[in-house]
């Protein structure tokens, strides 16, 4: 299905994100395009100065750029100028783009528990179950095959996609998004050995996600033991992403796929973890970390600082024993040369007595 989007003019755009404007204001504006395949009401951005000869020749509307790249061949076009055309990308993008779902109200296909509260605004699709007092608020979207349990709580603008399970006592903040697949709110991995026996440890937390989020496809995020999991705003992370129970993760994290962060760990704000990465239990990340791709973080993490390896060192350690791993088979043959030598003195200093 090709997106839907809304119809602006120029100046309305750079009014919006501070933008500077060169050319007509009221050229409207109804869609984002590939530089390359935009036409005359499509929007256009370029991300590299190298790009000019192919922004020249496009058929956009309107061209994004920074402003030391305008070209002579640009001075009769539309220009939105920014330092930074990646993120107006992002930010225009989601403003035009009309996000009205496909239909409205509650299915009549669709179980709701007479205790529940669902607002009117929502929109609810067929074959979705929503448990015992769960409040469901403003202009929520529920898509089909999704099991919502009791006492859980979805925050206005939520985005909830198909076949995902939000379980009992879960809160789920404003304007976030769930992609399908994920599971929130199962048991945590608890476990006691005796012997050969492997009793459970119920798992009697939730979890409490906050504002703004995105958890893409498949995630899931367990409920604490005690207490609470804590997600906390605009955090975003990746497809096959796995949060352990009584996890506290902080504001503006990103966590990309196939990464795994085990349990009781805590993230400070704005942590990176690449991908296929784990975190072992009981840890902390600290502010502004960054874990690189495929990296077993094993001990903290300081404020800042960039680890990666297996297991995890700080980057530039890093970066010095690689550089001398793929020394070792020259290493290998000077060793096995000094030792041939070595062996040649005795010989002859024996021969000698």
């Amino acid at each position: 299905m090709s997106p839907v989007y809304k119809e602006v003019e120029l100046h309305e755009l750079s009014k919006s994100f501070n933008l500077d404007l060169k050319g007509n204001p009221s050229t409207k504006i109804s869609g984002v395009n590939d530089i390359r395949a935009a036409g005359s009401s499509e929007i256009a951005f370029l991300f590299s100065e190298k790009g000019i000869d192919i922004a020249v020749n496009s058929k956009a509307g309107a061209l994004v750029l920074r402003p030391e790249w305008i070209d002579k061949r640009l001075e009769n076009r539309n220009l939105l100028l920014t330092d930074n055309p990646k993120l107006a990308m992002a930010r225009i993008h989601c403003y035009l783009l009309d996000k009205q779902p496909e239909r409205e109200g509650v299915s009549k296909q669709a179980f709701i528990e007479q205790s529940a509260n669902v607002d009117s605004t929502a929109v609810i699709y067929p074959f979705v179950y929503i448990g015992k007092n769960s409040v469901i608020g403003k202009n929520v979207i529920i898509y089909p095959n999704t099991h919502i349990g009791s006492e859980v709580k979805i925050g206005d603008g939520t985005t909830i996609h198909a076949g995902c399970s939000i379980n009992n006592d879960t809160i789920i903040g404003k304007e976030c998004i769930i992609h399908s697949g994920t599971v929130i709110g199962s048991d945590g991995y608890g476990f006691v050995k005796d012997r050969n026996h492997n009793y459970k440890v119920p798992q009697v937390g939730r979890v409490r996600i906050g504002d703004d989020c995105e958890f893409g496809a498949n995630n899931t995020i367990d409920r604490a033991t005690f207490g609470e999991t804590v997600i906390g705003n605009n955090v975003k992370t990746d497809n096959l992403v796995h949060i352990a129970h009584n996890c506290q993760i902080g504001d503006h994290c990103l966590i990309i796929a196939m990464s795994g962060v085990a349990g009781s760990t805590v993230l400070g704000e704005n942590v990176t973890i690449a991908g296929n990465s784990a975190v072992m239990d009981h840890l902390k990340i600290g502010d502004n970390a960054i874990i690189g791709s495929q990296t077993l973080v094993i001990k903290d993490v300081p404020d800042g600082q960039v680890f990666t390896g297996y297991p995890a060192v700080d980057h530039r350690t890093w970066l010095r024993m690689t550089t001398a791993q793929q020394k070792l088979p020259e290493l290998v043959k000077r060793v096995a040369q000094l030792e041939k030598e070595l062996s040649s003195i005795k010989g002859s200093g024996e021969g000698s007595k």
